[in-house]
């Protein structure tokens, strides 16, 4: 069955969305960056100020892309709240006042995984009593029930971290009356894309991802667009659950097709690095696959961006092949 939010959240964690947004800034005039903000939430100037209803929000199907969207610009602790964990119920508490606390450091999305399964599923998690990390779409595993309070500002401690890694310097600051801001156009051809992705085209997608780059063979976007398509249409109707849980070995000389499927799935699950790992641990004894891997891991490094976890994929490749 064919699961719009699903399709959704999965384009969030191949970074579709920081795409858009990229792309959206084309036709923007630029911007003046203000302070980023302190420990405790102080410092935000208007620049980076993120207007919301509430810092404590319920989740669903009809706001999810509103979600993702609004990761682009501050952190999205997702937690997924169920009658079947111990601790759930604690662990929801407890974020709901850390959220408060943190003074807009990042947004708490409720989602009641019991009437909501659907979310849970599309995230691809098998139980709730967790919570997820939403960073410019990507969905980030990062917090369960059995945690306690000191662990759990840890981890919050390094989404902070990566997420003024990745530019994410927003506050969010709770206002009714703050208008919302025109949405800026698109490139044609990339408009077409993500409406043909929305809709679940992938090949559709491709060719105007392909058709941007026979206009502009240095459009850098449209390039990291088509990587990021291909690959949603590699995983599209897998069993995620089947497939991350393979174990296709290195030394097999047929498990290429199972290992970069297990790859794509890591990487469009959000466990990049893990993704990364399995095609270069092939790469090192595979030499007959070495094309097909290098040009995978090429493809991730693209869609990927300039992340640590890259950075570390490519150090490796570096040492393997030479």
């Amino acid at each position: 069955m064919d699961n719009p939010f699903a399709r959704a959240s999965l384009a969030g964690a191949v970074d579709l969305s920081a795409l858009k947004a990229k792309a959206e800034k084309r036709n923007e005039p630029a911007a003046t960056t203000g302070p980023a903000p302190t420990a405790d939430g102080q410092g935000a100037s208007e620049t980076n100020q993120v207007p919301v209803r509430s810092l404590v929000i319920d989740a669903g199907i009809e706001n999810l892309r509103e979600l993702l969207a609004l990761s682009n610009d501050v952190p999205v602790l997702v937690d997924f709240k169920t009658s079947g964990v111990p601790g759930s119920s604690a662990l929801t508490a407890l974020l709901e006042r850390l959220a408060l606390e943190a003074k807009g450091q990042f947004i708490l999305a409720r989602v009641d995984a019991d009437k909501q399964p659907e979310i849970l599923e599309a995230f691809q998690l098998r139980q709730g009593g967790v919570a997820v990390a939403l960073l410019k779409g990507q969905p980030v595993p990062l917090i369960s029930a059995d945690l306690d309070e000191a662990e759990v500002l840890a981890r919050l401690g390094r989404v902070y971290e990566v997420a003024a890694q990745q530019g994410i310097l927003g506050i969010a600051v709770v206002s009714d009356a703050a208008p919302a801001a025109p949405a800026p156009s698109l490139p044609p051809r990339h408009q077409a894309a993500f409406d043909l992705i929305d809709k679940g085209d992938y090949d559709g997608a491709i060719a105007e991802y392909e058709a941007a780059l026979r206009e502009m063979p240095t459009d850098t976007l449209a390039t990291a667009g088509l990587a990021q398509v291909r690959l949603l249409k590699r995983v599209d109707g897998i069993d995620f659950a089947e497939v991350l849980s393979s174990e296709p070995s290195p030394e097999n000389p047929d498990a290429l097709a199972a290992t970069l499927l297990k790859a794509d799935a890591c990487v469009a699950s959000g466990h990049a690095e893990f993704g990364m790992n399995i095609v270069l641990d092939r790469f090192a004894v595979q030499f007959a696959d070495r094309d097909a891997l290098r040009t995978r891991l090429l493809e991730y490094f693209t869609i990927l961006g300039d992340i640590p976890e890259v950075a570390a994929a490519r150090k490796r490749l570096t040492g393997l092949l030479y």
